[in-house]
C-alpha cells in the first residue's frame, strides 16, 4: 500500500463498499458511547487516513501473539506488512 493511498481508497480496492464502512463507523462510534453527530467526523477522519507507523514491540510474553501471526493464512504476515500496514 502506497503511503499516497488513504485508507477510504484502499477499502474500496479491497473491495468495501461505502455503507459498509459507514456502518461500521456507526457501530464502533456506539460502541464507544459517542453521539450520533460524531459519525460523519470519524468516517471523514478515517476516510483521509494515511498508512500508519507501526513498531512490533514483543516484551516478555508467552509468545502467543507472535505465534498466532505468524501462523495465520489470511491474511498472511506479509500481506499485513506490506499491502495493509
Amino acid at each position: 500500500m502506497s503511503s499516497s493511498i488513504s485508507l477510504g481508497e484502499r477499502l474500496s480496492q479491497q473491495g468495501v463498499s461505502r455503507r459498509t464502512f459507514v456502518k461500521f463507523c456507526a457501530t464502533t462510534a456506539s460502541l464507544l458511547a459517542l453521539p450520533q453527530t460524531a459519525v460523519p467526523q470519524m468516517v471523514a477522519a478515517l476516510s483521509a487516513a494515511r498508512r500508519p507507523s507501526v513498531i512490533w514491540l514483543p516484551f516478555q510474553e508467552c509468545t502467543g501473539c507472535t505465534e498466532a501471526i505468524l501462523r495465520s493464512h489470511a491474511p498472511t504476515l506479509e500481506s499485513l506488512i506490506f499491502d495493509s500496514i
